[in-house]
């Protein structure tokens, strides 16, 4: 046949294969679960295999993208719920990781849904992975599943499930290389596991050997001035009993998870994470025993999250060679949040891609550096345009006082002319209209004034002469004799008579 038949047909093979993985999810047969689903998940691949159900993997795939995006969520859903019987069985380990690897190979028919389910059956199945599994190909198909995973939340996931999906997949990563390096030998070397959006490499140490320089690592050294692994010092002393030395375990990433959240606007984080493990228990704190380079893309205009931000200016990117604001940090198996106070940043160089920013922490994890413009370049930066302000001034002080006064006198001539010409006026409308009141009064009263004939002066003569007459009249004494006159006339000195 050509697929499922279309409409109802589709639905009810769909519900068959549920109703069958639900009668083995509900009796236990986890096994048989697992079994089914690897084989389902093989025939949704482009390559079916050569003998078994080769038919039904060439019906698979001849099928439409939505229903193989059916089956796979079908299989995750019934899969992620014996995540539990998974990690109960030492047995279901290898087949448990095979499925899930076999469900994310097509990262475009990976549903948001699903991938919880996948993480909590990768995590179950890793669990129970010992050397023999990892070493037939277990730490492969772990490290095969995460790329698919990564490149599925990247390009359709939201960056919470994205973080989510990167941190189960490297936690599972992380268990079964611990497997895997656990059995190697110093005289096989370094051994790498690359694929694109993850890079590993794993060795183990000689009994007297005191470090490690990653730059000499082909998975490392084909990245210069990237983010990876830098240097690890080692105490011989603190090696694990035995005639081999400590085991390690590099891991070069391209995405990150939950990254430590920037204050400033123009923070910038670094270009993936690095991480250094130790296989064993030697060496699990020194003294910035363990190094990482990191890019810190201070040129470009993107943020973390792809976002446009305004870029970085020249005294900040000065500041950031300078290692001000500089942060290094480590995340250790187990935590759930980033630490800084188990890092420094030992140098801060300039390269064509932004600064490398060298780390040096006490113990292993994984490592990423941020860096936010310090709050000093805020005054500094305050003060200096003061200065270029102030330097302004007093260069241009002659021209601007010059300038200041003739607007001022040109101000008061003008204002001095507009006020004269409305006091004038006032002056002008106040006297119209006293000359129109005094005018309007005097008409009126006008009419009463009336001409008379000029007035006889006799009387007025007649009386004056009496009034002179009665006045001389009474000047005479009114004690004098009738007939006497006044004044009497001089009487004789005495003695006169008697001669």
């Amino acid at each position: 046949g050509g697929g499922p038949p279309p409409g109802g047909g589709g639905d009810a093979a769909m519900n068959a294969l549920g109703n069958a993985l639900s009668d083995m999810a509900g009796t236990g047969n986890t096994g048989g679960l697992i079994t089914a689903s690897v084989m389902i998940a093989q025939g949704l691949e482009a390559e079916a295999p050569a003998s078994g159900n080769a038919s039904a993997s060439r019906r698979l795939l001849g099928s439409s993208a939505a229903y193989r995006m059916r089956t796979r969520r079908l299989l995750l859903a019934k899969m992620g719920g014996g995540a539990d019987a998974v990690a109960a069985s030492p047995r279901l380990g290898a087949s448990g990781l095979s499925s899930a690897a076999g469900l994310s190979q097509r990262p475009s028919e990976v549903e948001p849904q699903g991938a919880d389910s996948l993480i909590a059956v990768l995590n179950a199945s890793s669990i129970n992975i010992d050397t023999v599994a990892a070493h037939a190909g277990g730490l492969s198909t772990a490290v095969q599943t995460m790329d698919s995973m990564a490149a599925a939340a990247k390009a359709r996931f939201s960056r919470d499930k994205l973080h989510a999906v990167i941190r189960g997949c490297m936690e599972t990563v992380e268990r079964v290389a611990r497997a895997y390096v656990s059995s190697m030998l110093p005289a096989q070397g370094v051994e790498c596991i690359t694929r694109e959006g993850v890079s590993l490499s794993l060795q183990r140490l000689t009994k007297d050997a005191t470090s490690v320089d990653f730059a000499s690592i082909p998975c490392t050294a084909s990245l210069p001035n990237r983010t990876a692994p830098q240097r690890v010092a080692v105490d011989p002393n603190a090696s694990p009993s035995g005639a081999y030395g400590i085991s390690i375990i590099t891991f070069v990433l391209q995405e990150n998870w939950l990254p430590p959240t920037l204050s400033h606007p123009r923070g910038v984080l670094s270009e993936g994470v690095a991480g250094i493990i130790f296989g064993s228990a030697g060496s699990s704190s020194c003294q910035g025993c363990v190094s990482s380079r990191h890019l810190l893309p201070i040129d470009s205009a993107h943020s973390d999250s792809q976002t446009l931000r305004r870029g970085l200016s020249a005294r900040e990117k000065e500041a950031a060679l300078k290692g001000d604001g500089v942060k290094c940090w480590q995340w250790v198996s187990g935590d759930r949040i980033w630490n800084s106070d188990t890092c420094k940043a030992s140098s801060v160089a300039k390269i064509a891609s932004g600064a490398s920013v060298m780390c040096e922490c006490s113990s292993g994890g994984y490592f990423l550096a941020t860096y936010e413009p310090p709050a000093y370049l805020w005054f500094t930066g305050n003060i200096a345009n003061m200065v270029e302000v102030g330097r302004y001034f007093l260069s241009s002080a002659i021209p601007i006082g010059f300038t200041l006064a003739t607007a001022t006198v040109v101000a008061g001539v003008v204002i001095g002319t507009l006020r004269i010409r409305i006091l004038v006026r006032r002056f002008q409308a106040f006297a119209a209209y006293s000359t129109y009141t005094w005018t309007e009064r005097f008409t009126q009263t006008l009419s009463t004034l009336e001409l008379s004939p000029e007035p006889d002066p006799t009387p007025y003569y007649a009386a004056r002469a009496a009034y002179i007459a009665r006045k001389k009249r009474d000047a005479v004494s009114p004690t004098a004799p009738p007939g006497a006159t006044w004044p009497p006339p001089p009487s004789a000195p005495p003695g006169d008579d008697e001669g």
